[in-house]
Formats: C-alpha cells, sequence, structure tokens
C-alpha cells in the first residue's frame, strides 16, 4: 500500500478529496475462503463485505508515508531511503485549510464506513492482520 499513495492522490487536490479506504490482508482473505468450504451451508445464497474491520483516513496514510520536500535528509537513513513525495505535506496544509485537527479525521468527516461484521460473526473468526500489518 505505500506504493499506492503517489498513485492514488498525485496532486493535492485529489487527495483533499479522499476520504475512507478499507482493506483485508491476503492472509485473511484466504482465511475466509477456507471458511466457507468448512461450512458451505452457512454460505449459500449470502452475500458479505469482507474487510479487516477497520476504516483508514487517507490523509493518514498519506501523512505517515509520504515524506514532504525538506522534512528530512534522507541521505542519512541508507540507500534504501527514498524520499515518497509531497503527500505528507499536502496533508498539513490540507489538514490547516479545512481545520483538521488530528489524524485519523472523524467517522462522520470520511463518509462510508463498510460493515464487515456479519461475516467474520456467522462463522466464527477474526481477521488476524488488522492495522495493516505485513
Amino acid at each position: 500500500m505505500k506504493r499506492w499513495v503517489g498513485k492514488v492522490a498525485p496532486t493535492k487536490e485529489i487527495l483533499r478529496n479522499k476520504g475512507s479506504i478499507h482493506m483485508i490482508h491476503g492472509i485473511d482473505v484466504a482465511r475466509a475462503i477456507i471458511a466457507i468450504h468448512k461450512d458451505f451451508s452457512k454460505a449459500v445464497g449470502q452475500r458479505w463485505l469482507l474487510t479487516d474491520g477497520r476504516v483508514y483516513d487517507w490523509w493518514d496514510l498519506a501523512s505517515a508515508w509520504g515524506s514532504g520536500p525538506g522534512d528530512a535528509d534522507n541521505s542519512n537513513l541508507g540507500p534504501d531511503a527514498e524520499d515518497c513525495g509531497p503527500q505528507a505535506a499536502w496533508v498539513r496544509e490540507l489538514m490547516r485549510e479545512t481545520g483538521v485537527r488530528a489524524l485519523p479525521r472523524s467517522s462522520e468527516t470520511l463518509g462510508r464506513a463498510l460493515d464487515s461484521r456479519e461475516f467474520w460473526e456467522t462463522f466464527g473468526i477474526t481477521p488476524l492482520k488488522g492495522r495493516m500489518e505485513e
């Protein structure tokens, strides 16, 4: 996901309009598929949303994963360090412009929040990889 921030938010104006994003780790997708196969009678005719149960804020992600010009001298961080673009600086500007005092923004500000509890409750399992753990 870290590599997608620049593609999803290539300009400050596009980033301004980003709200919530929902994710799920591949391991939890695999566990969900296995759970369905183990008890297919619960799945017949059903449709679910599948997320890790969290709502992520694009601004929060861009702020954490981007580095604005002049934010840091990456030369002392080693050869693998790289400038991740201006998104972190844009987030600070957007926060000031819109009166957002802290990240992540509130659910009301983010907009849509998908509810995936029904799937996890139906099959009696819980996502293992929340908070975008690697």
